[in-house]
């Protein structure tokens, strides 16, 4: 992989796609930019609001994205100026973690809130985790039940409020999605 210059800062951690790696930062406005190991030359996925979190990567190459101002979008993996969906989250949101159904993504928020979200982007549950309005940083999961058709989780938050925060939710790590790593390792083997 060649060194590339970029236009603006990366603010946010990286993310690896096949092939590839994703950045995103800040310039008139967030940009998802996506450079090949072949060719280190990034390309502009899209524009939207400025990340608060580094991007998650699902099995078909779409990205979710945590947007300031408390949103979070799904975009195509090809370039696009439209999103596929965005939906408001309370607070800015943290990296996700991306599952297998019955929810699709679980998102920490500096608002100390965690949001479960469906395919579609609607929000399948929500609630309130630290005390008053803690940061909650990125999460992650520890799979227990693994009874096939079964499968439970607890999801595991560290808080600014001092604590450790955990729910039970149905589902695990999704080990197809490229980027974050299911378990943390590149064989996904928890």
């Amino acid at each position: 992989f060649a060194a590339t210059t970029l236009d603006w800062p990366v603010l946010q951690a990286l993310s690896v796609d096949t092939g590839a790696i994703l950045a995103s930062g800040l310039g008139l406005a967030g940009r998802i930019y996506r450079a090949t190991f072949a060719d280190s030359q990034p390309q502009q996925l899209s524009t939207t609001s400025a990340p608060t979190g580094g991007i998650a990567v699902l099995a078909d190459g779409s990205m979710i994205v945590p947007e300031a101002g408390g949103s979070v979008s799904r975009w195509p993996a090809a370039e696009s100026s439209v999103p596929i969906w965005r939906t408001s989250v309370s607070g800015n949101a943290r990296s996700p973690m991306i599952m297998v159904a019955p929810t699709q993504a679980i998102i920490p928020t500096d608002a100390g809130m965690v949001h479960a979200l469906r395919a579609d982007g609607t929000v399948a549950w929500s609630g309130q985790l630290s005390s008053g309005t803690a940061a909650l940083q990125p999460g992650n999961v520890f799979t227990y039940d693994a009874t096939p058709g079964a499968e439970r989780s607890l999801a595991y938050f560290a808080g600014s409020d001092g604590w450790l925060h955990a729910v039970i939710v149905d589902g695990k790590l999704d080990g197809s999605a490229p980027w974050p790593k299911a378990f943390h390792d590149p064989a996904n083997t928890n």
